[in-house]
């Protein structure tokens, strides 16, 4: 009987390990949303089916915080004139305003996580993408979006500093 116990005990032991779960490792810092929110300056760049349209010139993107919420961004990318080398006639995208935009900390770097938007600008629907990283004074972000009924869409690729 004693070595039935005791056998049963010792699997129990060895068994014991595998409903042992561990703690989330990847925990997110606290947001201090002053370290993100500002105007950066920098480049722009954009390319359209794979096809690279020449930007030229220093655009401005600005990170605002949102009222009530530490860890919610709101971004207006900046306004840009672009063509495409098939397509000579420049095309203006306005600046688009793209509210509620989650912001991540991990220690001194900031991600934004893939957020999607749908932004009505002069009656003009905005659908698309953003995401990047904030790390120190320096923000690299990358959107895609289609204005309006355009079938292709444009992705853009911003660096700046504040």
């Amino acid at each position: 009987m004693k070595l039935k116990v005791w056998s049963i005990f010792a699997m129990l032991c060895i068994a014991l390990p595998a409903f042992v779960s561990c703690g989330d490792d990847d925990d997110e810092d606290p947001v201090n949303i002053s370290d993100v929110t500002g105007t950066y300056s920098g480049t722009l760049q954009a390319t359209v089916m794979n096809i690279d349209c020449p930007m030229e010139g220093e655009y401005q993107l600005v990170v605002v915080p949102q009222k009530g919420d530490n860890d919610e961004v709101t971004v207006i990318l900046p306004e840009c004139t672009f063509s495409t080398p098939q397509m000579p006639g420049a095309q203006l995208i306005p600046a688009v305003t793209v509210p509620d935009v989650d912001v991540d900390a991990y220690g001194n770097s900031y991600t934004i996580e893939e957020d999607d938007f749908m932004v009505v600008s002069d009656g003009v629907t905005y659908t698309g993408s953003i995401k990047g990283t904030i790390t120190g004074k320096v923000a690299n972000i990358t959107y895609r979006m289609n204005p309006g009924k355009m079938p292709m869409q444009i992705n853009f690729t911003f660096n700046g500093t504040k």
